[in-house]
């Protein structure tokens, strides 16, 4: 069969989920704007591969966010603006995000994974309007600690030359530390603390296929359901996005092995609830445009660096911008 023949075939194989993305990447949809380790996360394509019975890897990953800058008086101003009960606003200098994922190849294609991380969020600020109109700005320093523990599974229910589909399902645990306190020993709300204290649940699809031999096409789509702790509920959130990997190399046990990539990507998270109530200034639509570079080091590791550039915002009412975030992980496989 010719390569042209090959690739038109194969594009026909994929064209369902990737109509599917895109689909996805074009709906209205609402941005979420807030600071803890569930919301300002990056959004990262799932393959739809799973690791050989026995293996067992090993990811680091690091994920740092820069907000758009803001001094006291910006803060005040626009927490004035906030059309709400209660009205807030609150601003971050920057965060970082660092994550372990620990996965083992059960069978072929089953494929369980433990990951949790630690989350620091830099000089949190907050503008606060009082019940007489007037608004004043806390300074709650610092937010450090555990995020909670997620355990996740990937079925690969189809497999062959058109590709690989698996099922992807997850559900965190409240572990993480959900009691930072800020100025006047007040209690952050979950949105901003490095774990929520209530449990999520995570369902998605993911699908991967070799277009030719070099070019590689990921997609995933998942949706995490939030449940509620403390009359507080943080947004359910949606991520989706499709990659295509370029192999510089032909052969591919050639090593160091140098790998670029395009990636978009959509992150869509619900307002967050508390006591009932949806907060205006909260939840929302981003897209975010990644170039990036894997490189295998070894048969055994690999490297993977790229920014994320947020190239539409849409928010709800105000809410802190993000400027870039930039992304690194080395895996290690056994």
């Amino acid at each position: 069969m010719s390569t042209q023949r090959l690739l038109a075939r194969r594009w026909q194989a994929a064209l369902p989920f990737l109509f599917t993305t895109v689909l996805l990447e074009i709906t209205p949809l609402e941005l979420q704007a807030d600071h803890g380790p569930g919301t300002t996360g990056g959004s990262s394509t799932q393959s739809g591969e799973t690791l050989k019975q026995g293996s067992v890897a090993f990811a680091l990953r690091w994920n740092y966010t820069h907000f758009e800058t803001l001094n006291s008086s910006q803060i005040a101003h626009r927490a004035a603006k906030v059309d709400d009960e209660h009205a807030h606003f609150d601003a971050l200098r920057w965060s970082l995000l660092t994550t372990f994922e620990l996965s083992l190849g059960v069978l072929d294609d089953l494929q369980l994974s433990l990951s949790t991380g630690f989350y620091r969020g830099d000089d949190l600020r907050e503008g606060h309007v009082e019940d007489t109109g007037e608004t004043e700005t806390h300074d709650h320093g610092d937010i450090v600690g555990w995020t909670d523990l997620w355990l996740s599974g990937k079925y690969r229910f189809l497999k062959g030359p058109q590709g690989h589909v698996s099922a992807l399902a997850g559900v965190k645990l409240p572990s993480g530390r959900d009691d930072v306190r800020g100025e006047g020993d007040e209690k952050l709300e979950p949105s901003l603390q490095p774990g929520s204290g209530a449990f999520d649940f995570l369902a998605g699809v993911a699908y991967s296929v070799w277009l030719v031999e070099r070019i590689l096409l990921d997609s995933s789509v998942s949706y995490t359901f939030r449940t509620e702790d403390d009359d507080f509920k943080v947004g359910d959130r949606v991520d989706a996005g499709f990659a295509v990997t370029y192999r510089l190399f032909e052969d591919p046990k050639r090593f160091p092995q140098v790998a670029l990539f395009l990636e978009p990507s959509i992150r869509h998270v619900l307002k967050n609830e508390e006591d009932g109530h949806r907060l205006k200034n909260t939840g929302g639509t981003v897209l975010f445009i990644t170039p990036g570079a894997r490189v295998g080091i070894t048969e055994r590791m690999s490297f993977l660096l790229g920014p994320q550039i947020p190239v539409l915002q849409v928010l709800n009412d105000e809410q802190q911008e993000t400027r870039i975030q930039v992304l690194g992980e080395l895996n290690f496989t056994f």
